[in-house]
């Protein structure tokens, strides 16, 4: 059976005086300790979701400006061939207008050759025939001396073998 006398009473007085010097010594600390914990993890856990948040922005960014960075590639390089072929186009119609230019000099300069060609031969024609008319004046001139004189005219100007029309 229980029995109320006075270690009962001082078991509780001093049940409730060690309660109340840990409660204030012990308890507090170690709670306010576990507040303080609880305060930094969850400053660090906001820290870290500010810090995702603004990596999460940062590569989002870095992403757009790789892929504006790839349409400006393409682009570039887009511009780079029409430029390309522009110019090699350009390069393609001066060289056939050089060419064009080239052949027409040539073909003047042909003309000009034959037309001098003509003019020589029809200078060397005429000397020769000079040249045949003297020695008829100089010869006593006969009939079978006029067909030498002929054929052999004929032969320098590369008319006749030398046997022409007697």
């Amino acid at each position: 059976m229980l029995r109320l006398d006075w270690n009962l009473l001082f078991t509780i007085i001093n049940l409730l005086i060690l309660y109340l010097l840990m409660k204030k010594f012990l308890y507090k600390p170690v709670l306010g300790i576990i507040e303080k914990r609880r305060s930094l993890v969850e400053a660090q856990l906001n820290n870290s979701a500010e810090i995702e948040k603004q990596a999460n922005e940062l590569k989002a960014q870095y992403e757009e400006k790789l892929l504006m960075g790839n349409a400006e590639y393409h682009t570039i390089i887009e511009e780079s061939k029409k430029k390309g072929e522009l110019a090699y186009e350009a390069i393609i119609e001066k060289a056939n207008a050089e060419a064009q230019k080239i052949l027409i000099k040539a073909e003047k300069k042909i003309e000009r050759e034959k037309e001098n060609a003509l003019v020589n031969l029809k200078d060397e024609i005429g000397m020769l025939a000079i040249e045949a008319a003297e020695k008829i004046i100089n010869d006593k001139a006969t009939l079978g001396r006029d067909c030498e004189l002929y054929d052999d005219f004929l032969v320098k100007v590369g008319g006749s073998d030398g046997e022409g029309d007697k």
